[in-house]
């Protein structure tokens, strides 16, 4: 059975839900911003040959998008993109299943991917089945080291896949391990206000 995760317990007005997809919903606080197509941000990685995922939704630290100085300083991700099937293609939203061995190599090819050429793995992954609202979801926990100058400070990563019949949403939580104290909280609540919308 998968493990269900506690209703969030956001204390504040301050957050702000957003619908994607038309598929899903999720709530963030106030320290994020979606990431502007058009932001300055986005322009500099497309100067310095960093491709970028348009078809994700991200959301990153607030500052970002215009390039504020002590937004440089910090680190956090929420992303998410949705795949579309066919029927039957994907799990149910409530329905479960064993991990066999294909599974488990598909989970880690899939962090190695997320990885990319710029950083590597911190210890295991772990995997399990939790449910969250009306969904059920596969989490892959693991940490990771940052990219480039930050290949020092340790990431914590959070992947999960929610699959639906003919679509799957893949969504990833991450923010410096030596951050915690700003992000964990909110981001354990970001993923708990998760639910499917349709």
């Amino acid at each position: 059975a998968p493990d269900t995760l506690p209703a969030s317990d956001i204390k504040t007005n301050s957050w702000k839900k957003h619908t994607f997809f038309d598929a899903i919903s999720i709530s963030v606080p106030p320290t994020v911003e979606l990431r502007d197509n058009a932001s300055n941000y986005r322009e500099s990685l497309s100067a310095l040959g960093l491709q970028d995922n348009k078809d994700a939704i991200i959301f990153n630290q607030k500052g970002l998008n215009n390039m504020e100085r002590q937004a440089y300083e910090k680190y956090c991700r929420i992303m998410m993109t949705i795949i579309p099937g066919e029927y039957g293609d994907f799990l149910k939203r409530n329905e479960t299943e064993a991990f066999s061995a294909d599974d488990v190599q598909f989970f880690n090819e899939l962090v190695e991917s997320e990885l990319g050429p710029k950083s590597s793995l911190i210890g295991e992954i772990s995997y399990k089945w939790i449910r969250v609202n009306n969904a059920n979801g596969i989490l892959l926990s693991y940490k990771r080291t940052g990219t480039d100058f930050y290949a020092n400070k340790a990431v914590v990563c959070k992947l999960v896949l929610f699959q639906d019949n003919n679509r799957m949403v893949k969504m990833i939580l991450s923010y410096r391990d030596a951050e915690s104290n700003l992000w964990k909280d909110d981001f354990d609540n970001v993923l708990r206000t998760f639910k499917w919308t349709n």
